[in-house]
């Protein structure tokens, strides 16, 4: 962590390098949303939906048993931010089950599967023509002309075979059109179908979409949920009392928002040195965007006028998500209790410490007063051979410092660490903070492992506005990349009392 003195004079060196090589704008901020002011989504109709199965069949890879789901995928909006802010607008699936009414919800419905129990999955792509985010048509598999509303389905961890893996060009279109590889129609325009046989151990799986060019986009929209796998040994050790029956998914994702609640995403990238420009990573009009014909970006030694492209090689959000959630809050009981963990963020990596809330500054983890310790016992791959005790005490970020290391300035420390994609089946035992509040906080550097600190955002950090940052943070607001939610933790119960 920088200095405040060290501080200004990397600003006022970066200052007089980007004159020479070309400033490099922060993301924009999203305005100040309270932190904690929320509920945590939990399993539900009214948080995280759970998948209604249509019914029970015959399975046509062999005589078991089977459950049949339908999704749409479609657009609509939710209140996730609190007020004042407007409704967001999503991307994403939809238990289209006839038998339950049509509740769009930000995450999308958790599949809920046993060991040895096939899924087959319908989607039926319901998508409008106009994507809500900017699509960057320089990248393969997104050029002019293609259409922007192709959605193909990815068990991400699953043992699935390759024609119903969602390959990058296997997608579909609501008006029938299809990429080269897709070989799972069902015969119904704008629909496919896809085979999970579930041949594997419990664990935490998940799925999104993986259409070429606009993944990035359409998972960022909202097209993600979970996908929970059962099996017998799981079942033993939580009538065992090994396991507590008490589980809750955790869903961690960074997003960005515009002042009306909508999402924000890159919209154009690299266009410099333009007179008057305002900061460019604001979403701009048609009419702006002409204005810059004639102009050069990263392309100025060819000539000619640039393409617009928002893709960036990682993009670091300032709000974090827990369940679809700004920095929501967790009532637990002041007992064990299971979390499933996700990293749902494009590039942001997590180092997931406990801490008591601070006295001094509420809403805050106190730094010097770990939580209670967390108990690993499973990730992407299923259960580990044996638990793995963290937070005893929390361990953050450190860096090999020696300089004759070959793994000089590299991570060597960390509590629970995940980066995207990465999964964590963790216990955790309340009773000792009964009664009491603790915060859930992350000082992983982005991007990982070294870090700029104008993607790190939390009370009492650096101006970093004379470097395209973020001013200070505020006590009780976002952005806020460090506190990502909040546990209360209810009374002793009479048996651990």
């Amino acid at each position: 962590m920088l200095s405040r003195r060290n501080f200004l004079q990397f600003a006022s060196g970066a200052t007089a390098f980007m004159t020479l090589r070309r400033r490099a704008y922060a993301f924009q901020q999203s305005p100040a949303i309270g932190k904690f002011h929320q509920a945590l989504p939990g399993l539900g109709p009214s948080g995280i939906p759970v998948a209604t199965p249509l019914s029970t069949a015959s399975s046509p890879a062999a005589n078991l048993a089977m459950d049949s789901y339908h999704f749409q995928t479609q657009e609509f909006q939710q209140q996730i931010l609190p007020p004042p802010y407007g409704k967001t607008t999503f991307w994403g699936y939809v238990d289209a089950n006839p038998a339950i009414a049509n509740n769009p919800r930000y995450l999308g419905p958790v599949i809920v599967a046993r060991k040895d129990r096939p899924v087959q999955l319908t989607v039926t792509n319901l998508l409008p023509n106009e994507h809500i985010l900017p699509v960057d048509t320089t990248l393969m598999g997104a050029e002019p002309g293609q259409n922007v509303n192709r959605v193909t389905t990815h068990l991400h961890g699953g043992f699935t075979t390759w024609n119903y893996d969602g390959g990058p060009f296997t997608w579909f279109t609501p008006d029938g059109q299809t990429g080269a590889s897709f070989v799972n129609g069902n015969g119904n325009r704008g629909q496919a179908q896809y085979y999970y046989p579930n041949q594997q151990s419990a664990r935490m799986l998940w799925y999104h979409d993986h259409a070429m060019g606009i993944t990035r986009l359409n998972v960022y929209a909202g097209l993600v949920s979970a996908y929970l796998l059962s099996d017998d040994f799981e079942d033993a050790l939580i009538a065992g009392g090994l396991l507590p029956s008490t589980q809750i998914p955790l869903v961690i994702q960074d997003k960005s928002f515009n002042a009306d609640g909508s999402l924000w995403y890159p919209f154009q990238y690299e266009y410099l040195n333009i007179p008057n420009l305002p900061n460019p990573w604001v979403p701009m009009s048609q009419a702006t965007v002409n204005s810059f014909a004639g102009q050069t970006g990263r392309w100025e030694s060819e000539g000619g006028t640039p393409p617009l492209v928002s893709c960036v090689p990682e993009y670091f959000s300032d709000t974090i998500l827990v369940n679809g959630a700004p920095s929501p809050v967790a009532p637990v009981p002041a007992a064990p209790v299971r979390f499933r963990i996700l990293n749902g963020s494009q590039a942001r990596f997590y180092n997931l410490q406990l801490y008591y809330e601070s006295a001094q500054t509420p809403g805050e983890g106190d730094l010097t007063k770990p939580g209670p310790a967390m108990i690993q016992i499973g990730n992407e791959g299923g259960f580990l051979f044996s638990p793995v005790v963290l937070n005893d005490p929390p361990r953050q970020i450190g860096y090999d410092t020696n300089p004759a290391s070959p793994t000089f300035s590299n991570v060597n420390r960390y509590n629970l660490l995940l980066a995207p994609a990465e999964r964590a089946d963790v216990i955790i035992d309340f009773a000792s903070a009964a009664g009491k509040t603790l915060i859930l906080y992350s000082d992983a550097p982005a991007p990982f492992p070294g870090g700029d600190q104008r993607n790190d955002y939390f009370t009492g950090d650096l101006n970093m506005t004379p470097v395209g940052g973020a001013p200070p943070t505020l006590a009780g607001q976002g952005p806020n990349t460090r506190t990502l939610m909040k546990f209360t933790v209810g009374a002793a119960s009479s048996a651990s009392a």
